[in-house]
């Protein structure tokens, strides 16, 4: 009975551990906006969709962040009347990931100029509004170079979300808790009462001599008292026995 209710409370205090385990493995869920072209010949080759798209993917294939689907985003665009939505301040970026239930809102702009392609990227925090995260990569103009970019973006954001997230503590392995709790169970409840230590040989001799005297002490009757002589008549002592 009682190694069983041992295990009933182990598979309790496991509980929590396995709670923690499997919310610790969900990913941070993000909502990634186009990317705001800066220059004419990024906003000509549509390289904001084209960013976003490989930033979705990537994003995706890390494993550490969920991404809100893109109907779902393109609704609450069009409600909120942004447009692309990449150019929306840190205030909008906030309402649009709290509509569509991310933690985060992903926007930036690409920049492409002779040749090259600079991509900036911002994280925006649900929670707080404020960015906290921004990574920058650079890239030639072919579409294979922008997809390795946006891949590099991602495994920074990655190690800015491991930096943002706290560690939460080492929940207790099921033997430890276990050895834990039979040593609780296995101490008294109350105060162990103290034992005077036991006498030595010479102690027990000198306790038994003792009592011994104190024994014949008390069965020897005490001495008579000596006899008193009584008056008498006729002038003689007379001697009671």
């Amino acid at each position: 009975m009682r190694q069983l209710a041992v295990m009933l409370l182990v598979c309790v205090l496991a509980w929590p551990a396995s709670a923690m385990a499997q919310a610790k493995q969900q990913p941070y869920k993000i909502a990634i906006l186009e990317f705001d072209p800066v220059t004419s010949e990024a906003e000509k080759d549509n390289l904001g969709r084209v960013t976003a798209e490989f930033l979705i993917t990537a994003a995706v294939n890390s494993g550490s962040f969920g991404v809100v689907e893109r109907a779902a985003l393109k609704k609450v665009l069009d409600e909120m009347q942004f447009g692309r939505g990449s150019n929306a301040p840190g205030s909008a970026a906030q309402a649009i990931g709290a509509m569509v239930g991310a933690q985060g809102v992903l926007t930036g702009s690409v920049a492409k100029t002779a040749g090259s392609v600079r991509l900036d990227a911002r994280l925006v925090d649900v929670a707080s509004g404020s960015i906290v995260a921004a990574r920058s990569a650079y890239a030639k103009s072919d579409l294979r170079s922008i997809a390795t970019a946006s891949e590099l973006l991602v495994s920074q954001l990655q190690g800015d979300l491991v930096r943002l997230t706290p560690p939460e503590a080492k929940p207790a392995s099921q033997p430890e808790a276990r050895a834990d709790q039979e040593q609780k169970t296995a101490q008294p409840q109350g105060p162990t009462p103290e034992l005077s230590p036991a006498p030595k040989p010479d102690e027990k001799a000198d306790l038994k001599t003792e009592q011994s005297q104190d024994h014949k002490s008390e069965q020897t009757p005490p001495p008579a008292a000596p006899p008193v002589p009584a008056p008498s008549t006729d002038g003689k002592v007379t001697v009671n026995q």
